[in-house]
């Protein structure tokens, strides 16, 4: 058995001058956004077939996920003929 780590000597990569943890890094533009912003934003850079049918099975499986869209989402969704 290990013993418990002192919060002070752990990651100093994550912490501050004074020993106080930081925020972690945020690796995705994405980071925090619906899972339907994300399906949004990876058929606009990619418009594949693939990425078009992930996103209306997503909406297919949760209708109301349109609500966490922004305004110009769902006229995109709209306009590119996707049922929800």
């Amino acid at each position: 058995m290990r013993p418990p780590r002192d919060p002070k000597k752990s990651s100093s990569s994550l912490r501050d001058s004074e020993g106080a943890p930081k925020d972690p890094p945020h690796h995705s533009a994405n980071h925090g956004a619906s899972t339907v912003t994300k399906l949004i934003n990876a058929y606009r850079k990619v418009p594949t077939p693939t990425n078009r049918a992930r996103l209306q099975k997503y909406l297919e499986k949760h209708p109301m996920a349109v609500v966490m869209a922004t305004k110009e989402e769902a006229e995109f969704l709209k306009t590119n003929d996707f049922r929800f």
